[in-house]
């Protein structure tokens, strides 16, 4: 089963994610090409960007990054997440209780 989650994104956000999955070039480095850049100085690499919990309509996540043998934590924006997510081919994952809280079944696939 397939479920979408009605994750309310701003402009730019929305932008950065439709590029990542167009994997659309950009004239200038955005925040999530940073990041990325900054990821392969370290060599460091995002092992997944996880939807962690919703709590009053607001949705959390975080974004696991091994880097130097250590795995790291980050608190993220779920829209921040999915984009990075996107441009550097990581899996996303959703936690089983935000799936049963938010989650719509997606009858389409």
């Amino acid at each position: 089963m397939r479920y979408r989650l009605p994750i309310q994104v701003g402009q730019t956000e929305a932008l950065a994610i439709s590029a990542g999955l167009q994997n659309e070039p950009t004239q200038r480095p955005s925040t999530n090409d940073l990041f990325g850049n900054l990821l392969d100085q370290i060599d460091g690499e995002i092992d997944e960007v996880r939807i962690t919990k919703l709590r009053d309509t607001v949705f959390y996540a975080e974004i696991l990054i091994t880097c130097g043998g250590k795995q790291i934590r980050l608190d993220a924006r779920p829209s921040d997440g999915i984009a990075l997510a996107l441009k550097q081919r990581a899996r996303i994952r959703v936690g089983q209780q935000v799936i049963k809280e938010a989650g719509i079944e997606n009858h389409s696939t």
